[in-house]
């Protein structure tokens, strides 16, 4: 679920692929407040209407895949 809103947002940096990954970014981010704050502002600007993240706009994200699945089912 966690790698699932990352990548909703675009944002890579939260991502661990084993437990020794997940130990270092946890230390990491408690100890770089520039890349806390890096975070923070692109989880804010995810939230810009002209830029919104599908996280942030589940209607337009429906409506999207509704064109996609009509689109496979073959009634464009």
């Amino acid at each position: 679920m966690g790698y699932s809103f990352l990548k909703a947002v675009n944002l890579d940096i939260g991502i661990a692929w084993n437990w020794e990954e997940y130990t270092e970014l946890g230390i990491r981010f408690g100890l770089d407040q520039a890349l806390r704050a890096n975070i923070q502002s692109h989880l804010i600007q995810s939230q810009n209407p002209n830029t919104l993240a599908p996280l942030w706009n589940p209607k337009q994200l429906a409506q999207e895949m509704y064109v996609i699945f009509n689109h496979l089912l073959g009634k464009n």
